[in-house]
This record gives structure tokens, sequence and C-alpha cells, in this order.
């Protein structure tokens, strides 16, 4: 049962009307009283505290409607709805102008009177938060007016002292303020000083076109970035580069803005020198994964450039499937060294011109694993040793070493596999001639979803139907 904080006094000279109010109203969880006339209900006013009153109007003795009057003056926190087997528009609008929040007629239906209720009671909520609101609007803004004089005194505090450079510039960029820490930035020695220099001098060329482009969108109305870098000239030709934050700010009354200035000078020399360094971390990289991949050309001549191809193709097969950059990039440094453990095989196999024999091609078989251990404990960025491991494996589980199926094989891996496949009968090999693209491309289309990932080989068509060829990677 819903329960609820408010009490409902029922007026009414029926007693039959009362009990079955209050019945209703009681299992609806309201508070119930009741009076039989005008004169106990006025009894039960004064009493207790009374929230909605349902008054009958005729009633013996003192109408209800003469009630009405004496609650609305006297008890102005009530609600009150009357209750009538008069029906007439006239009554309705006569007691809602001496102030009832609803008219009701009998007979009624308890479902209505229930929400008729509930709804007058939250117009009386209503009310009464309004009217709290208004009395204590002024207090409130008494207090607000002696808080926001605390507050810029405050602000003005906090800007002299803060570590960080502050202006306070009008909308058209003349500095009303300048404290310590801005001056210092600048190297001047008030403001004076650095109002006297002209704008485009306290910039360097790239910053000043930057902030003519910034002050041209701010006059069009156009959103422009609160948080933004800078380039400025000191006052002795120095250059330093400061992080600026903008926000508007009420100054002396005024709408003006609040320009924050941190000295970033030897945070970007240091990302700078950090930059250059993954630069030549990364080329040296390439030069290792190059080098890796030059080792296994030496011994297997006859596939020469085929590690190349399969990485330069895995790679736009991937593009094509919208990967990220940084898997891409992963993806090509597998496919560089895929085949790094053919270097365990000996030479003989690898070129030999004829069928190989069941023993060989077990020899052939484990260059996954080779390579996996070759480059396992090498921590790169992406899962190159897994890729190199997996590069075999098919989708219905028929591929080697460990006869993986399905997503359980990783789609770097699965990428590869299609690569290596389209590329290796594209081209000649020791025991055969080459079989031509269209040959591969038919292949990985009839074992589309079978051996080969479907979205793959989707996507490898569409990049050879788009234009790719195996030696322009």
């Amino acid at each position: 049962m819903k329960t609820h904080n408010e009490t409902v006094l029922v007026v009414d000279d029926e007693r039959n009307v009362r009990k079955l109010l209050i019945s209703s109203l009681s299992s609806n969880g309201y508070a119930c009283l009741e009076a039989r006339s005008a004169e106990e209900a006025l009894e039960q006013f004064r009493n207790y505290a009374v929230d909605l009153a349902l008054l009958d109007i005729n009633m013996p003795g003192k109408s209800g409607m003469e009630l009405l009057t004496e609650v609305v003056a006297s008890y102005p926190d009530t609600a009150v709805i009357m209750v009538s087997v008069l029906s007439t528009a006239d009554t309705a609008v006569e007691c809602m102008a001496e102030g009832a929040y609803d008219f009701i007629t009998k007979p009624f239906n308890l479902s209505e009177i229930a929400l008729r209720i509930e709804l007058a009671l939250e117009k009386r909520r209503l009310r009464l938060d309004n009217r709290d609101y208004q009395l204590h609007l002024e207090q409130k803004v008494r207090e607000q007016t002696e808080n926001i004089r605390v507050s810029e005194e405050n602000f003005r505090n906090s800007l002299h002292n803060s570590p960080l450079g502050i202006r306070i510039v009008t909308a058209d960029g003349k500095i009303s303020y300048a404290n310590p820490a801005i001056l210092d930035i600048y190297g001047y020695s008030n403001i004076e000083e650095l109002n006297a220099t002209p704008t485009k001098e306290r910039y360097t060329p790239a910053s000043y076109l930057a902030h003519r482009e910034r002050v041209e969108k701010r006059k069009r109305g156009e959103s422009v970035p609160s948080n933004y870098e800078i380039g400025i000239v000191r006052k002795n030709g120095e250059t330093r580069d400061l992080l600026v934050t903008r926000r508007e700010v009420l100054w002396n009354g005024e709408r003006q803005f609040q320009v924050l200035y941190q000295d970033i000078t030897e945070r970007k020399q240091a990302e700078k020198a950090l930059q250059e360094s993954l630069d030549k971390l990364s080329a040296t990289l390439d030069a290792v994964i190059r080098a890796i991949a030059m080792i296994v050309e030496i011994r297997d001549p006859y596939t020469s450039g085929h590690q190349r191809r399969v990485a330069g193709l895995s790679c736009s097969i991937a593009k094509e499937l919208s990967l990220s950059q940084e898997m891409i990039q992963g993806i090509r440094v597998a496919g560089t060294i895929h085949d790094i453990g053919k270097i365990c095989v000996p030479g003989e196999i690898l070129s030999k011109p004829g069928r190989l024999t069941k023993a060989e091609f077990s020899l052939i078989k484990r260059h996954p694993n080779s390579g996996y251990d070759i480059i396992k404990n090498i921590d790169f960025p992406w899962p190159v040793a897994q890729v190199v491991l997996q590069h075999h494996e098919r989708m219905d589980g028929s591929g080697y070493p460990s006869r993986l199926s399905g997503e359980s094989v990783i789609l770097e891996a699965r990428i590869l596999a299609v690569a290596d496949v389209v590329e290796a009968m594209s081209s000649h090999r020791p025991y055969r001639a080459a079989l031509g693209v269209d040959k591969a491309l038919e292949e990985i289309s009839q074992k589309k979803g079978v051996l080969y990932d479907s979205k793959v080989v989707d996507a490898c068509l569409k990049v050879f139907a788009e234009g790719f060829k195996l030696d322009s990677d």
C-alpha cells in the first residue's frame, strides 16, 4: 500500500458518504479525519494540521461555501475540493473563484476522487514550494551578493599570487589586468609596457597568423577551442612555447576574458627529443626486421621478395578490413619475417626442384615453430610471434602446426595465411612454374570459409579488383 504523509478531512452530513470516502482514502495510505458539519470541521482544523479538505456544499447549518471562505482565509495552506450533487457550471466557477482547488459532483467515482485528490495535493505542494521560494529569495539574493563580493576578492588575490601567467582582456583584446607571472613570462616590467607593445611583436609569425584566425572566428560567432598552444617573443627576443586557456569571467562588473598562460617550452623540447629518439628506434627496428628477412632470402633465394610481397598484400587486406594503424603495422612486421623459421630447414630441401618426400615436408612444416622459438622473446608491441606460429593454420583445423580452427587463429594470422597462399601460387618455385594471380584468387575463392576466413578472402579479392599488384606493395 502506498503511504502518504498528508491528512485529508472529509466533511459531509451523510454518514455513509463519509465512511465510504474514508475507507477508500485510508486504503490509499492517507490519514483521514471526518466532520458532519461546518462547526465540527472548524474544530478539526483547530486541533489538527489538515492538508486537504473534501467539503460538501449542501449541509445543515453553515454551508460548504461559507466554510470554504473561512478555511481559505484562516488555513490558506489547506487544499480544498468542493463536493456537490449540483453540477452547474456557475457553482463550480464560484467555488474555484473562492479558492477551491477542484469541484466534484455526486455521485462520484472513487478512483476519480483518488486521482483528483492526488492532483490537488501536488498543486498544493507546488504552491507551498513557490511561496517558500519567494519568502527566501530576498535572503538568497543578499547571501549571493555577499558571496560574489567575497569570491571576486578571493579571485583577484588568487590571480595576483598564481604561478601561471594571467591576463584579463576585453572582447577586443585590450588588457585590463596582468599578474606578475605573465609579466615575467613576457619579460616586461609593468602592464603599461606590455600594452604598449604591438600584438604582432608578441607572437612568433606562425602563432600570430593563428591568433588572427581565432580573432576573426570569434567576430563571426564561430566556436574557438578554449585551450591552444602559442609561440611568443619575449622583450629580449627569446621565443617561448605557452599553453593557453581562455574563459569568460566577470571583471569589474563587465563581461571580459581570463587568459591563463603556462610556459611549456621545456616540455616541448623534451617531447621533441623523445620523438626524435622514437623515430631513431623505429628506424632501427625496421632495419633489424629487414635484416632478419634477408637471412631467409639468403637461405632460400628462389623465394626472394616473398615475405616483402606477403607483407604488402597483408597490409592492403588489413586496410580494406578497416583495422587500426597499430594492427596494420604489426601485420607488416609479421609478414616481413613470417618465414624466419626456414633458416632451420636444410637448404637443399628449400631449393629442391622435385616433389618433397613426406619426411622432407615434415621438416618444412616445422618452420612456424622454429620461427616462433627464434622471435618469441623479442618484446614486440604486436603479437608477431603468434602470427608467425599460426600463419599456416586453416579455418577447418587442417593446417599446422597446432591444427587450430576458426577464431582460435588470431585475425592477423588469418590475413597472413590468405596473402601467403596468393603470393606463393602467383610466383615461381623450384618445383613448378608460377600459376598466376588468377589461379591463386580462384583457389582462395573456392576454399573461402573452409580453409580461409571469408571476410579476409573478400577483402583480398576486392583489393585486387581495385588494381593491387603483388610487385607494387
